[in-house]
């Protein structure tokens, strides 16, 4: 089974203000021309291959509505969510892409994890695309969650080409959680992805996530390299420079 690190999720109070503090670091944000779930405005600044997804709630009882596409994913990730907005804002899940559902959710099996899923189309065919999501029921606040795109990665990376033109000279390298036992999240998070930890960080699809000490729970910084990097921070999440050495 194929995964990658595909996105973080930056939830802020001010969608608007966002905008502006990653554009003054030089990270542009381009709007999504729809909501990527009800009660939510989002966009988000794309490398080329990956990208963050900046996301506001203007109506948190849409998000939650039961006629939500979404099913019950807008409920297993709204705890978080209003945890984070409530302290300003912060990064809540990341999303990890999988080639295989079905190996997914044989792998959470034997590794005791609960999960639930659900599917969602959208656009008209023959650009239409189904996304397939599956998380974790039980696990921490920063649990991933995981998606299958129907359309193949070139299909997409093609398509906001487009959208964006040339990809900017910054990447997305990694994450940095932060947790107050390291060890045991690593090890958590390498049974439910069913790939080796090097103590506390891990390789997903050559972007790492990298446990830290501490006591917020949750994800607090996003690595970029490449040229021109501005280390900045918004809305509770640091943007560094990947260090390498």
């Amino acid at each position: 089974m194929k995964i990658v690190l595909d996105h973080p999720m930056h939830w802020v109070p001010n969608l608007q203000e966002a905008e502006d503090a990653y554009g003054r670091a030089g990270l542009r944000l381009h709007p999504t021309p729809f909501a990527p779930v009800p009660g939510t405005h989002s966009a988000t600044w794309w490398d080329g291959r990956r990208y963050v997804e900046v996301l506001a709630l203007p109506d948190r009882g849409k998000a939650l509505s039961r006629t939500s596409i979404y099913g019950a994913l807008p409920d297993a990730v709204m705890p978080h969510v209003d945890a984070v907005l409530t302290e300003g804002g912060g990064a809540t899940n990341f999303v990890v892409a999988v080639d295989d559902v079905n190996q997914l959710l044989k792998t959470m099996h034997n590794a005791g994890t609960g999960t639930n899923t659900t599917s969602v189309t959208m656009g008209r065919k023959p650009r239409a695309i189904t996304l397939t999501f599956v998380w974790p029921t039980t696990g921490p606040a920063w649990k991933p969650i995981f998606v299958h795109y129907s359309l193949p990665e070139w299909m997409r990376r093609f398509a906001e080409r487009l959208k964006r033109g040339a990809p900017p000279q910054q990447t997305l390298s990694g994450l940095v959680v932060e947790v107050p036992n390291p060890a045991d999240s690593a090890r958590w998070l390498a049974s439910v992805l069913d790939i080796p930890s090097q103590g506390w960080r891990m390789e997903i699809g050559g972007r790492s996530i990298s446990f830290h000490k501490g006591p917020t729970g949750r994800i607090t910084a996003v690595r970029l390299e490449g040229r021109d990097v501005t280390p900045f921070e918004d809305a509770g999440l640091r943007f560094e420079r990947e260090d390498r050495k």
